[in-house]
């Protein structure tokens, strides 16, 4: 009896294409002959940016899309730091200019600070937007043009903040990351990245694409949940810390944040040590990676700009007095050990 093909075609719904169910995913990893088969036993693995539909189910990831952002503040626990965030910019004269003129143009009677720069990109990638691009048309929006303006803006929205003066780390540096499984490595380069300067962890990716995320459907999603998967796998020291995986990303002129949530058994399953043999069969949804993303949040939107950046700053506050946290107990730490010493020589 002739087994039927596996199909080929990427279904344009994204509730298949990209599950959010455990049983949606069961449904399509058997129809496309993934269930039962292991990551690990695949050689010669597609990089994030080509990814194949069924290297990404064997990744075993479920989404959780376009939440609002009360779901984003109370997902992510940033609490007291968003109430910060957002005070702080309400009375940072430069980021208020920076909202009327990104409505109303730029007027050049106005203190814009850091965000001048951001500011004229992204003017200047909108009116792109509207005009009908050609493929060889030296003015078309192209990915390194919504790249920078993204960066800047990032940067822009922490430059001033006095607990962030030293952890100015936005980089379009395309640093590989990569996921060694037992019998194959899947490669990632993200367009652009924030690392710590207290720890050089990687505490955020960033990801650009012209046009729509709906015009490049899923796609989009596989790639960022590969790279996620990538920072996961490496060490703390190189990639990221398991509870900040967080990919900041622009499509055309839309924000969205995504962050990973990744159980003990889904690391235990990434590093491949004590992995059973029927590992290509997960029994629950702890054996999977659960990413979750808010909004689009629209950059011609005075308000939705104006929450994005405090999400954004919430988040950089939080994951600096984390790191702050850790390393002032390891300096205790280091303390006590040097005086347990000096007296036990006394």
């Amino acid at each position: 009896m002739t087994r039927p093909k596996i199909p080929q075609k990427i279904p344009k719904d994204l509730s298949i294409s990209v599950p959010e169910e455990m049983s949606n995913w069961e449904k399509e990893a058997r129809q496309r002959r993934v269930w039962g088969t292991s990551i690990h036993k695949q050689a010669g693995l597609r990089s994030g940016s080509e990814i194949t539909f069924r290297q990404y189910l064997q990744l075993r990831v479920l989404w959780s899309k376009r939440q609002g952002i009360h779901k984003a503040r109370d997902d992510l626990e940033l609490g007291q730091f968003h109430i910060e965030a957002t005070n702080w910019l309400a009375h940072f004269r430069p980021f208020q200019n920076y909202l009327n003129c990104l409505v109303n143009g730029i007027n050049g009677d106005l203190d814009l600070g850091q965000f001048k720069y951001p500011l004229v990109l992204q003017l200047h990638t909108k009116s792109l937007a509207q005009v009908k691009a050609y493929r060889n048309d030296v003015i078309s929006p192209n990915e390194e043009v919504v790249n920078v303006s993204l960066l800047t803006f990032l940067f822009a929205i922490c430059a001033e903040h006095p607990a962030l003066a030293s952890m100015m780390g936005w980089t379009p540096q395309r640093v590989r990351l990569a996921a060694k499984f037992k019998k194959g490595t899947m490669k990632c380069h993200p367009d652009g990245l924030l690392v710590s300067d207290l720890t050089r962890q990687i505490e955020l990716l960033v990801e650009t694409k012209v046009g729509s995320r709906k015009k490049h459907g899923a796609p989009v999603f596989w790639q960022e949940a590969a790279e996620l998967v990538c920072a996961l796998s490496m060490s703390s020291l190189k990639g990221m810390h398991p509870s900040r995986a967080i990919v900041v990303s622009q499509d055309d002129q839309e924000l969205y944040l995504a962050k990973a949530f990744a159980s003990d058994e889904y690391i235990g399953f990434l590093s491949g040590v004590g992995v059973p043999e029927d590992e290509g069969k997960p029994k629950s949804e702890n054996d999977f990676l659960r990413i979750k993303q808010w909004r689009p949040w629209r950059l011609t939107s005075r308000e939705e700009v104006k929450q994005f950046a405090g999400l954004l700053l919430a988040l950089i506050l939080k994951a600096r007095a984390a790191e702050e946290a850790a390393r002032d107990a390891q300096e205790a730490e280091s303390t006590g050990e040097t005086e347990e010493v000096f007296l036990n020589e006394r």
